[in-house]
């Protein structure tokens, strides 16, 4: 391979990174997918449902026109080959040889994500939420890209912090006192609007925004309001003097600086003073789950995590089977959703090889029949009826075959009536399929029983 051909091969890959991405968002804007909102009608959603569902389009079509805009500048940059024999330094040659050995595009891709504390899995958990799996997808990859309001941040960091503190209740025992437990376990932590660092909330103090001057020797003085989370302890000043460049650590004030640092210093207490007298939500006193209730001599409801996690991960497998959680693949690859209902009794079922779909809809009856059906056949079901092989739905020649199997892999075909996409499933997945199913039918149960 030529030296000319070794330089542009990291750009001649970026571009088709781009590329990709144009089309993929594509994909997902209102040219791509305009029967996505016309399902969601049908299923009765109104309202800032459907509103937001607009903008969500509309964000990828704008991602798509973006991403192809860059694609078109980055391909204006592959003539620098042709000038690197004349000017060595045409360009960014590390970037366009990848000479570290990692192309741009593949390093964004495959760098390892920092490792994340549990506040961090629950909140990204609790953003993710349970729905249909592509929407799921979706959510994952905005928060984990860094996409996501401030808002929808912050609300799902309070659940992750609701989640911890009401662990640490149940683990503290009936009668634990809760503030003391929130102490205890680290879960204080300062109101949303305060600007100081997590790092900062250890001080179990509100440690306001600070005021500086600098002194004739180049040493700087800055003073914060320092309001306790804890009523019992006086507002105070807090100080912090960081030394010149020729400074020989002692700090040296003249009459002018004296009065500046006392004028700072009395703003900045009268500041924190008024935080301490400040009954309202937002003041200086600590903010964690439970905290209002508290406020307003109302008993805090605790729920067990456990068992709400175990409802939530209940919920998600009986929305529907991401064939490409088995190989963690966070791809568009093969799923079976039937999370949500055409009408009542009716469940919408799309089905995806990873890149076809169809839909059909199954009838409570029908989806009790395909969960026997493939009961039989993974031996969760011993009723002596045979296999059939087929099952026909009343939905307009729709239908599901699961006859042809080879070399231990089952081919599952879901037809619509006018087309069709094929499954390749393993037995462990035709059980867990089975599985997933008989936990819909018992969720449906419980809804028509309340």
């Amino acid at each position: 391979m030529s030296t000319a051909t070794g330089e542009v091969l990291g750009l001649t890959q970026s571009i088709a990174y781009a590329q990709h991405l144009a089309e993929q968002a594509r994909l997902h804007g209102p040219d791509g997918n305009q029967s996505y909102l016309a399902r969601l009608a049908a299923c009765r959603v109104t309202g800032d449902g459907l509103t937001t569902g607009h903008s969500m389009q509309n964000a990828f079509a704008a991602a798509a026109i973006a991403a192809a805009a860059h694609a078109t500048e980055l391909g204006k940059q592959t003539s620098i080959q042709e000038q690197y024999d004349v000017n060595p330094d045409a360009g960014d040659k590390t970037y366009l040889t990848g000479a570290d050995g990692t192309d741009p595009a593949v390093a964004a891709a495959t760098d390892e994500p920092a490792e994340r504390s549990e506040r961090d899995v629950l909140a990204r958990g609790a953003y993710i939420g349970p729905g249909p799996l592509r929407w799921q997808r979706d959510r994952a990859r905005e928060w984990d890209a860094g996409r996501v309001d401030a808002d929808q941040r912050a609300a799902a960091y309070a659940h992750a912090d609701q989640v911890l503190a009401d662990r640490a209740q149940v683990a503290a025992g009936p009668g634990a006192d809760r503030q003391e437990t929130m102490r205890e376990n680290g879960v204080l932590r300062c109101p949303p609007w305060c600007p100081q660092d997590d790092d900062e909330h250890d001080h179990e103090a509100h440690i306001g925004p600070g005021s500086t001057f600098t002194t004739a020797d180049g040493d700087t003085v800055t003073v914060r309001p320092r309001v306790s989370w804890w009523s019992d302890i006086e507002p105070a000043v807090e100080m912090t003097v960081t030394p010149g460049e020729h400074s020989d650590g002692t700090l040296v004030l003249t009459a002018a600086e004296l009065g500046r640092l006392q004028q700072l210093s009395s703003e900045v207490l009268a500041e924190a003073q008024q935080q301490h007298g400040d009954d309202a939500l937002a003041s200086g006193k600590p903010a964690y789950p439970g905290a209002y209730s508290e406020a307003v001599d109302a008993a805090h409801d605790v729920d067990d995590p456990a068992a709400a996690a175990a409802a939530i991960d209940l919920q998600d497998r009986a929305s529907g089977y991401d064939l490409t959680a088995d190989t963690h693949d966070d791809g568009d690859g093969p799923y079976l959703d039937w999370s949500s209902r055409t009408e009542a009794g009716v469940r919408h079922l799309e089905v995806s090889d990873g890149e076809d779909a169809i839909g059909l809809s199954l009838t409570t009856p029908e989806l009790q029949q395909l969960r026997d059906d493939i009961g039989r056949l993974v031996g969760a079901v011993n009723d002596g009826e045979p296999d059939p092989g087929i099952m026909y739905s009343d939905d307009d020649g729709a239908y599901i075959d699961w006859s042809t199997t080879e070399d231990g892999v089952r081919y599952v075909e879901f037809g619509d009536g006018d087309d069709a996409v094929q499954l390749e499933l393993t037995d462990a997945q035709l059980r867990e399929l089975h599985q997933r199913l008989a936990l819909q039918l018992q969720l449906d149960a419980q809804d028509s029983d309340r």
